[in-house]
This record gives C-alpha cells, structure tokens and sequence, in this order.
C-alpha cells in the first residue's frame, strides 16, 4: 500500500516518498535464502518511547567469503515504518559494502 501523500509537512512527505522507491528497489537484496539481506522486521515499542518506528534488518553472514566479522543485525527508524525499514536497509547495504571493501583498495583509490 503505497502513501505518496500524507497530511505531513511537504519534507517529510519527500522522504516517504523516497522511502517507498527504496524499499521497491532494494527488494531484490532481501530474501531469506540468497539474500544480501536476510529479512527486515519491525520492531516493538513501549508506550512511552518516542513516536517513531524502528525496524532491524538482518544481513547475510559473509565471514566465511571475506574473512572478518561483523555483527549481522542492522538498524533504522523513522517517522513511518516504510521509512524505518528503507533505513535500516540502507543501514545494511552500507555496512556490508565496508565488510567487502579491503583496506588495500581503499589505498588504491586515495591515490588515483
């Protein structure tokens, strides 16, 4: 279900709207099986805790193909749960993407 246009002010309608690209971009990454992403799942909250969403996305484990660990679970929030999902799966990719990089590469290209 898709909210394009909500009654919230015109920049966080921008970012519900980008959120929402995202997460139909980024569905090709999440699958259970073959995944870069495992799953993506809301996360409860209390009462009392602040009116924003939370979701965590859990990556794949990748120790074993580049040789360092990590923690595979992954975080983001945001005022609508499309938007906490987008992060946390931005949140992902970006961790991985510094897992799979080398430090050797990142000499390579400071000095291109």
């Amino acid at each position: 279900m898709s909210r394009t246009r909500t009654s919230y002010p015109d920049w966080l309608n921008d970012t519900q709207v980008r959120a929402e690209r995202c997460l139909a971009r980024a569905a090709r990454a999440v699958d259970g099986r073959y995944g870069l992403i495992q799953g993506v799942w809301d996360v409860a909250t209390e009462p009392d805790d602040p009116r924003l969403f939370h979701a965590v996305a859990v990556r794949a484990n990748c120790e074993t193909l580049f040789h360092r660990s990590s923690s595979h679970i992954d975080g983001g929030a945001g005022h609508t749960p499309e938007v906490a999902r987008a992060s946390a799966i931005g949140e992902a990719i970006e961790r991985y993407a510094a897992t799979a990089c080398t430090m050797l590469a990142i000499c390579m290209v400071e000095r291109i």
